[in-house]
């Protein structure tokens, strides 16, 4: 039986190549996007899973960078009696020469803790 199934598909892939064509390629992309979207949700669910107490680290994030307003600290850490520890995030405005090993170099793109 599963020989007459894959016989007759066979015979239909020929017979319309061209819808064939189309529809394998339809496929191949939706499952590529999938994967690939499966992957990126993934990875973006998988920030600060490595702490002991992962399921409480909360990060409130500004516009579009993980600076936020200096006055934000200080306000949650006295208005939520809740909250056991807050970190203010800044972003380096100059270039900041890091040592590592002995050697330096010009870290761009920073961000300090403050």
């Amino acid at each position: 039986m599963l020989r007459h199934y894959l016989a007759m598909a066979r015979r239909h892939l020929h017979r319309r190549i061209g819808y064939s064509v189309i529809n394998i390629m339809g496929l191949a992309i939706s499952l590529t996007c999938c994967i690939m979207l499966t992957l990126y949700i993934r990875h973006e669910l998988s920030y600060d899973r490595f702490h002991q107490k992962a399921d409480q680290i909360y990060r409130i994030a500004g516009d579009r960078f993980a600076a936020t307003p200096a006055p934000w600290a200080p306000a949650l850490d006295r208005d939520f009696p809740d909250v056991l520890q807050v970190v203010g995030i800044k972003a380096a405005v100059f270039p900041v020469v890091c040592t590592h090993r002995g050697s330096e170099f010009l870290g761009e793109g920073l961000f300090h803790c403050g």
